[in-house]
């Protein structure tokens, strides 16, 4: 699913289905939600993935800088 969070998009991704406490993953440096191979299996609840800006489905920002802040506000942005 397709998020909006200030200038761009963010991907998010389902990733299992499922009732239970919901797990958002977040990816390291340079990943994507496609990092995360068999692990979602493991949780009981649903399960999301989401790409950061600038990483694997979201927009690029165009004429920024990737800051920690900016990833934490994109992650903040998905919880909201």
């Amino acid at each position: 699913m397709r998020l909006t969070h200030g200038r761009v998009t963010l991907e998010l991704h389902e990733l299992r289905q499922a009732n239970g406490p919901a797990l958002l993953l977040l990816h390291e440096l340079y990943g994507s939600a496609a990092s995360w191979g068999e692990a979602p299996a493991m949780w009981p609840g649903a399960v999301y993935a989401l790409d950061f800006s600038g990483h694997g489905r979201s927009d690029w920002i165009k004429g920024g800088g990737y800051y920690a802040e900016l990833l934490v506000a994109d992650a903040d942005a998905v919880l909201a």
